[in-house]
């Protein structure tokens, strides 16, 4: 059977859809698009049974191991216990004469006792790991060709900058989108913009939904963006968006934005973990997968494999390569500011400093703004009402989510060190006190 392949629009009805615009490099094969694509090999549920199993294994062992060893290691310190005093009076004079002509040996330079000649050899293993860094710098540098019309996280905002909010599903999208459109008035360019019938309307403009403002384009998908490309989005004149939002990081940086117009990127993280049951008590409520529970949907009947990974670095299907993880740390490290879901005022606050969201000169409206902000992040919006609880660290479900998103967990990590470095230039005032109270604390 073949296995479901990625949603990839929230918070409107997920959709099993596959890349099908020609003519992007990073979605096409030699021969064209192809008709199938899958993001997992066929045995992939079987291969993480198997890692399970081997990793339960491996414990075990292990702990044999383990046991194996504080029983030699308590024989030989019986016996050095036993015989050290006889061994260091009989041999005592010798080591000392014998040492004292000895070279010693320090990270590939060879030095020798005073009186000696001093030889420097070259270390090998040094040569290596400066040629490694070298190949793995070319490897980051062509990457980062690919998304050069978005603008390092770094660079001081410009003329003709346009927000992009890097959408990855069930982390409070609605919820951002919502403080974007309603609380702050921006007009913004996602799939809400074609309710309504406006995906055929042959000219740009910009149409009021839900009391927000929205460029008539879907970038939520490789169709919408090729629409929104042969319609000039970001130079138009008539309807421009101040927020582009899509889960499609490389078509968005080659085919949307360019030199005169970039991109301003942000995004919203939450654990790979937490956000995998999201999306399984999401797709099953809203009726897009079947009626499975979340160990079957964990095996493959929907579960998604290191979406943010394969969407950062455009490898769609099949086994992600090695570089993978590297490739997507230096994107978000060189391009990103991070929030995250389970620090969204703090992470709003950032956006919102970031792209330079100005509230409004009146004090009513600005009042006006902060509650509407304050409502949406306590609310919510999307948020899924009945609830659930995730399963227990060491359960098969858990596990079985675990393997597939193995590579997110570790960017997830990444993205959480990045946060703290971040701060220092995007932080509130209470998050840099706080965190110059724990470095205090901490070095006392």
């Amino acid at each position: 059977m073949q296995e479901p392949l990625f949603s990839t629009t929230i918070p409107s009805q997920p959709r099993r859809q596959i890349p099908s615009i020609k003519n992007y490099r990073l979605y096409r094969d030699n021969d064209g698009l192809s008709t199938k694509k899958t993001f997992r090999h066929s045995d992939s549920t079987s291969r993480a049974l198997a890692s399970i199993a081997q990793s339960k294994y491996n414990i075990q062992e292990r702990r044999r191991a383990a046991a194996l060893l504080i029983i030699l290691f308590t024989f030989a310190l019986s016996l050095h216990l036993i015989s050290g005093d006889y061994y260091f009076k009989s041999s005592g004079k010798e080591s000392s004469s014998a040492t004292s002509n000895l070279p010693l040996r320090l990270k590939g330079k060879t030095i020798e006792t005073p009186g000696s000649q001093v030889s420097v050899s070259q270390n090998e293993d040094t040569v290596q790991e400066e040629e490694i860094k070298a190949i793995t710098a070319n490897i980051e540098m062509d990457y980062l060709n690919s998304v050069n019309n978005i603008r390092d996280f770094n660079s001081e905002i410009e003329e003709g900058d346009i927000s992009f909010y890097w959408h990855v599903p069930r982390c409070a999208g609605s919820t951002l989108k919502g403080i974007i459109g309603e609380c702050f008035g921006l007009v913004s360019a996602c799939e809400v913009g074609v309710r309504d019938g406006h995906a055929d309307d042959p000219e740009l403009a910009i149409v009021e939904q839900g009391g927000a403002r929205y460029v008539n384009v879907d970038t939520s998908n490789l169709e919408g963006i090729k629409r929104a490309h042969d319609m000039n989005l970001v130079s138009s004149t008539i309807a421009l968006p101040q927020v582009i939002v899509s889960s499609y990081l490389l078509p968005i940086a080659q085919d949307i934005y360019d030199e005169e117009h970039k991109g301003r990127a942000f995004t919203l993280l939450r654990h790979p973990i937490e956000r995998a049951v999201s999306m399984y008590h999401f797709s099953t409520q809203a009726g897009s997968i079947a009626d499975v529970t979340l160990e079957e949907y964990a095996k493959g009947q929907g579960i998604e494999n290191n979406w943010m990974v394969r969407y950062l670095t455009g490898k769609m299907e099949g086994e992600l390569p090695r570089e993978s993880l590297e490739q997507a740390k230096t994107i978000i490290k060189k391009k990103f500011l991070i929030g995250f879901v389970d620090d969204l005022n703090e992470s709003i606050q950032r956006f919102i400093k970031y792209n330079s969201w100005s509230f409004d000169e009146d004090d009513v409206s600005s009042n006006r703004q902060e509650q509407c902000i304050n409502m949406l992040i306590e609310v919510g919006s999307n948020r899924n009402i009945d609830g659930y609880d995730l399963p227990k660290k060491g359960s098969q479900a858990y596990s079985l989510i675990a393997w597939q998103t193995q590579v997110d967990i570790k960017l997830y990590e990444y993205a959480k060190e990045l946060f703290d470095a971040q701060t220092k230039a995007w932080g509130t005032k209470d998050r840099k006190k706080a965190d110059k109270k724990k470095k205090k604390l901490a070095g006392g």
